[in-house]
């Protein structure tokens, strides 16, 4: 019976293990395909993510030709932004790609609804956050003077990585030596009774093949 067991949950391994990938991929196949229509020089980067996540290489030529035209089909990729007020009064933005905003926006709202937050209408919960450009690398002291000489808004040591903040208007002067990801950063982050349950919503949202990331104000 424990051998029979075994087998039983390896294969449950498996498949969970198959379904992640899975799910990893579209997300990352999706990311492909606006930045090769957008001509996005991140295409590069987001290329080279694909690749370590060991994506098939035939799935990413599809989504390149997919974005610059070459392979026809109907769907049609946009970005969206969503904002929410969750648990205890947290305020969330969520972020993605979608080829049904309508069907995005139910979905968005189901999981909000369900954690007993509130949808929110736009712009009236980002004025709390910074949109800002993040790097996270390597710690090293030239990289952090490096950092600062280029006009870093700010500059975080954490264990081993060092975590650089940067303008949006600065964003230029970083772009061609470091990965940037655009991010809302909290102006101020505020403490609550039960993080468990933000972070299950969080889980939960991130759970979305629509949604890329999510961003709250509260430390989880």
């Amino acid at each position: 019976m424990s051998g029979h067991s075994h087998a039983k949950n390896v294969k449950r391994t498996k498949d969970a293990n198959a379904q992640k990938r899975s799910f990893s991929f579209a997300k990352i196949s999706k990311n492909i395909t606006l930045l090769a229509k957008q001509g996005s020089p991140a295409l590069k980067t987001m290329i080279e993510k694909a690749k370590k996540e060991n994506m098939p290489k035939d799935s990413i030529e599809k989504a390149i030709k997919r974005g610059t035209g070459e392979l026809k089909d109907e769907v049609n990729l946009e970005t969206f932004t969503l904002e929410a007020y969750g648990p205890e009064g947290t305020a969330l933005i969520a972020e993605g790609i979608t080829d049904n905003k309508n069907r995005t926006i139910a979905e968005f709202k189901m999981i909000i609804n369900k954690y007993g937050g509130k949808p929110a209408e736009p712009g009236s919960v980002k004025w709390l956050f910074d949109k800002l450009g993040i790097i996270r690398t390597s710690y090293s002291e030239e990289l952090e003077l490096q950092a600062i000489d280029l006009g870093a808004l700010d500059v975080k040591k954490e264990n081993n990585s060092i975590i650089i903040l940067v303008s949006l208007d600065n964003i230029d002067n970083f772009k061609d030596n470091f990965d940037i990801s655009l991010e809302w950063v909290a102006k101020e982050y505020i403490n609550i009774s039960n993080k468990e349950k933000i972070d299950s919503l969080v889980k939960e949202l991130e759970s979305s093949e629509d949604i890329e990331q999510v961003f709250v104000n509260t430390k989880l």
